[in-house]
């Protein structure tokens, strides 16, 4: 096993750990949406932890049990979510500065938008930084199985 290849799985099964982790402000939230009765982010709470809790254990396994495409369903995954994480930081800004609708948004508009902003960055830099990661093993995985003398 090459050193290169070694890191890349440490990283990509602590961003998948990681990434489990943060599932934990959205069960906050869901705590908060639960108090208002807002059905919409009820559901969208524990679909988004649901989808990281699976996402993140795609990405254990694809880096433990050496899999390509568990690996390439991790990156993209980790990548789409970096995009939505953006969408979703600028909107959150953007209705943060009017906060018209605090039943929406009651936890960024009456609660604390730091608590919302911390664990937010922090997700963006390790969705970002695993799905290079899960790209990159991907790619000493295919490396390594090819052999030295195939022209393919």
């Amino acid at each position: 096993m090459a050193a290169p290849n070694l890191i890349y799985k440490i990283i990509v099964i602590a961003t998948a750990v990681i990434i489990m982790l943060l599932t934990i402000p959205y069960w906050i939230h869901l705590n908060y949406s639960v108090e208002e009765n807002s059905v919409v982010w009820i559901i969208l709470d524990v679909l988004s932890a649901v989808f990281m809790i699976i996402l993140g254990a795609l990405g254990i396994i694809g880096a433990v049990k050496p899999g390509r495409l568990l690996l390439l369903v991790y990156a993209v995954g980790m990548l789409c979510m970096f995009v939505f994480i953006i969408i979703q930081m600028i909107m959150n800004i953007i209705f943060y500065r009017t906060c018209d609708d605090t039943r929406l948004y009651v936890f960024t508009c009456n609660y604390n938008f730091a608590g919302y902003l911390a664990p937010t960055i922090i997700m963006l830099i390790i969705t970002l930084v695993g799905g290079i990661a899960a790209i990159l093993l991907r790619k000493e995985l295919g490396s390594e199985s090819k052999s030295q003398g195939s022209y393919y």
